[in-house]
């Protein structure tokens, strides 16, 4: 029951974010932003019902499984990581800590600032040596706000699972005929979620 009500409590969360954002904010025609709503809203429900959060997280688990998936879906449309998305989840994983719920704050501070920093030394070191940027700055905060929710510890395993699966996409979409740069947010996303859920140690 309680995965249930998890599934159905963020599937509309997650689809009322990503259309929204997709619809006021980008200009998108209705018609298409409900669609990326509706893939969002899918995605939020299948997350909660194959990794789901214990009874007493149910409320933070909704939340930030909204937040992930309609992140991933406005970042696989737009190929951007929206400030109002990453940040919010962000501020709400320092926030438990500091109210003592799950992970302690001081290690989900410690995650925010690595998540953060991985992220931005890898963009440093491209721009450097090849003059370009390869990943964004709604990288580092969502990977931030991972760190925030999960702790430091856990963020080797985000990327472990986030970066092979990310090349995967990029190797199948060039032999598809899509050269360029691939979204990273869904697969940080997702990462960042099954870290979440199987150590929970973001939750209460």
């Amino acid at each position: 029951m309680a995965r249930a009500v998890l599934a159905a409590s963020a599937a509309p969360l997650a689809a009322a974010l990503a259309a929204g954002f997709c619809g006021a904010r980008f200009a998108d025609p209705p018609r298409r932003a409900a669609a990326v709503g509706l893939g969002a809203g899918a995605a939020a429900g299948v997350a909660v019902a194959v990794f789901p959060v214990p009874a007493e997280g149910a409320a933070a688990g909704a939340v930030v499984a909204a937040a992930l998936a309609a992140s991933a879906a406005v970042d696989l449309r737009k190929a951007i990581l929206p400030n109002a998305l990453t940040l919010p989840l962000l501020l709400c994983g320092l926030a438990a800590g500091a109210l003592g719920l799950g992970a302690a704050a001081m290690d989900r501070a410690a995650g925010a600032v690595l998540g953060w920093g991985v992220v931005a030394a890898v963009d440093l070191a491209f721009r450097r040596l090849r003059r370009r940027s390869v990943i964004g700055g709604g990288d580092a905060k969502l990977l931030a706000a991972g760190g925030a929710w999960c702790g430091a510890a856990a963020l080797p395993g985000i990327l472990l699972l986030a970066a092979p699966a990310a090349a995967a996409a990029s190797l199948v979409a060039a032999a598809a005929g899509r050269h360029g740069p691939q979204p990273f947010g869904p697969w940080l996303a997702t990462a960042i979620w099954i870290a979440m859920t199987l150590g929970r140690p973001g939750l209460p």
